[in-house]
């Protein structure tokens, strides 16, 4: 089926069930970030590809969400005569719905890929116009003739050398937690935040080594598992422990109803398991995932872990770096097989467990798309006299990588690339180089990184930096550097986000560099409060032809030259001569 035919068949769903129209969102039952082909049913019926979006298909309109990353991509995706285009926003959405369908209509959605609280919020908005009917059944499962299979690959466990802290202590400690909050048990609908806590992993996404199950803590430290029961072999069960016991997922609803007072996430929880526990007068509280924090606090073995991960992710991308830059005029690449390229000096490395997302290789118009990924009917060569932008990262069972590097394929870029790439270099140092206070959160720092190209009138539509998992999420909360930022939740020491400013113009070119970073406990002599700073992991070197020198203060020039010095330091002895000598250059002091 084409798209127009998978629409009409989903409206005449919609006039059997005498439904006004359908939620279509890019989520599964665990609301993870990367969803599984079998659960991207928003590819499915309109074709958009992006990591973040929303549909609602009525009986006579449709409509797609996507946030400011996707909104060029979408535009050269979607049909527009099939899809009006529109910002994600809850805002943009209610309004939707308020002006496009009937009153005292009735929208139907699938009550397992909803967050509770989203469907509540539809509901409080749209109360005296619609009403909101969870369905039995997804109408797209059933329409989708073709639809992949579910994993089944067995989990894994990962070692205390990697995790720094064994899933014993974890429970015991989380348990504690739980009991000091009053309640008796904790539902964990998170698969990284289930398998940091179990310090297990698996194959069931593609970029994000998770086993997807549910999980219940209890306030002894015991956790109930509900999955796919084959994908826990006895040798992993009895590893485990006897204080993990194993359940079917469909048991799950009748489970909960045998506890007292539950403890939820409210960002995570499906609206299906809200309605079952109202249903049945089952006492529960809203919180945060009590996993989440602790999570993104980093111990000193995860720290360490990193390091190593970088090391091995930074000497894959110079030599990729090297490459392109020695092959210039001859390069006979495409974006696509340029990423291939990059992902084969990963996979030189025996540790590399996969990639931590899709790689990002742009040429040109389409690095000015923040997420644009290479399709076969937009694939172009890598051509001189353009900007290329690779933005990629590794899964290591030490630590999880993610890395933007922006060059010139050519040997003169224009006044205008240099001083706009110099731009981004100059917020990048800015947020770098950051002393701030105990307390700060993520929203007070991102002005740093933006005030360069704010002061020229430009701007970037995206946040500066996120949360990154150890061997999980390469997006985790619930830190994160961007104005949207939760301003309640503060950085802390352990904390490793992404420190990532970019410029896009659009039609022409896009810049951005991203390092990750971790938040450290800053030594500031006399000083008289607690100050915190970052240490930069990732070890690769800037673009030195697309850097105007003259724009930066003597500050900036001793931060980038101890930047590269670092990076010589530690990857010149694990390269090839030829690259080993590239590096050099590169790396040379200004």
């Amino acid at each position: 089926m084409d798209i127009a035919q998978k629409l009409i068949k989903l409206r005449k769903w919609l006039e059997k069930e005498n439904l006004a129209g359908f939620l279509v969102p890019l989520s599964d039952p665990y609301q993870n970030e990367f969803v599984l082909p079998a659960y991207n049913r928003l590819k499915w019926l309109t074709g958009f590809g992006g990591s973040a979006g929303f549909c609602i298909v009525s009986q006579t309109k449709a409509a797609l969400f996507v946030d400011g990353r996707y909104t060029e991509e979408a535009k050269q995706t979607i049909d527009p005569a099939l899809f009006s285009l529109h910002p994600y926003t809850y805002s943009d959405i209610v309004s939707w719905l308020r002006t496009s369908t009937p009153k005292k209509g009735m929208i139907g959605f699938d009550p397992w890929i909803h967050p509770a609280t989203q469907i509540s919020h539809f509901q409080e908005k749209l109360a005296s116009q619609l009403q909101f009917v969870a369905c039995s059944s997804n109408p797209i499962d059933t329409l989708w003739e073709d639809r992949p299979a579910l994993p089944k690959e067995p989990c894994f466990l990962l070692s205390e050398k990697y995790t720094g802290e064994s899933a014993q202590a974890k429970r015991i400690r989380l348990g504690k937690a739980l009991a000091e909050k009053g309640a008796d048990a904790h539902l964990i609908i998170d698969a990284p935040s289930l398998n940091w806590l179990l310090n297990i992993r698996g194959h069931d996404l593609p970029y994000t080594p998770v086993i997807m199950s549910y999980g219940l803590l209890t306030s002894n430290g015991k956790v109930n598992i509900f999955g796919t029961l084959d994908q826990y072999p006895l040798a992993i069960r009895q590893a485990l422990g006897d204080d993990i016991s194993f359940f079917p997922t469909q048991s799950l609803l009748d489970h909960l109803t045998s506890y007292k007072n539950l403890l939820l996430p409210l960002a995570h929880t499906p609206y299906a398991i809200q309605a079952h526990l109202s249903n049945h007068n089952i006492a529960f509280t809203w919180g945060d995932d009590l996993c989440t924090l602790p999570k993104a606090l980093k111990n000193k073995v995860e720290q360490e872990g990193f390091r190593q991960a970088h090391l091995l992710d930074g000497n894959a991308l110079t030599r990729f770096l090297s490459f392109l830059d020695k092959h210039q005029g001859s390069l006979d690449l495409t974006e696509s097989s340029a990423a291939t390229l990059l992902e084969t000096y990963r996979r030189a490395s025996s540790h590399l467990q996969g990639l931590s997302f899709p790689t990002i290789s742009a040429v040109g118009a389409n690095s000015a798309l923040p997420h644009y990924q290479p399709r076969q009917d937009s694939d172009i060569r890598l051509r001189d006299n353009t900007m290329y932008l690779v933005d990629s990262g590794g899964q290591y069972k030490t630590g999880t990588t993610d890395v933007t590097r922006t060059i010139f394929l050519g040997p003169t870029p224009s006044p205008e690339q240099k001083k706009h790439y110099t731009l981004v270099l100059k917020g990048h140092i800015a947020l770098a180089s950051a002393i701030f206070p105990s307390g700060t959160s993520g929203i007070q720092l991102d002005m740093l990184a933006r005030q360069p190209l704010l002061q020229e009138g430009l701007e970037y539509n995206h946040g500066t930096g996120h949360g990154v998992g150890h061997f999980l999420n390469v997006h985790e909360g619930p830190q994160g550097i961007s104005p949207r930022a939760n301003p309640h939740v503060s950085l802390q020491p352990g904390m490793i986000l992404s420190n990532e400013p970019g410029f896009y113009e659009a039609g022409a070119y896009g810049i951005r560099l991203e390092n990750m970073i971790l938040v450290k406990k800053a030594i500031v002599k006399n000083a008289k409060t607690s100050l915190l700073a970052f240490e930069t992991l990732t070890l690769a070197p800037m673009a030195r032809t697309l850097i105007e020198i003259k724009m930066l203060t003597q500050e900036e020039k001793n931060w980038l030259n101890t930047y590269h010095k670092k990076v010589w330091l530690h990857l010149a002895p694990l390269l090839p001569e030829e690259d080993a000598l590239w590096l050099k250059k590169a790396c040379t002091p200004f």
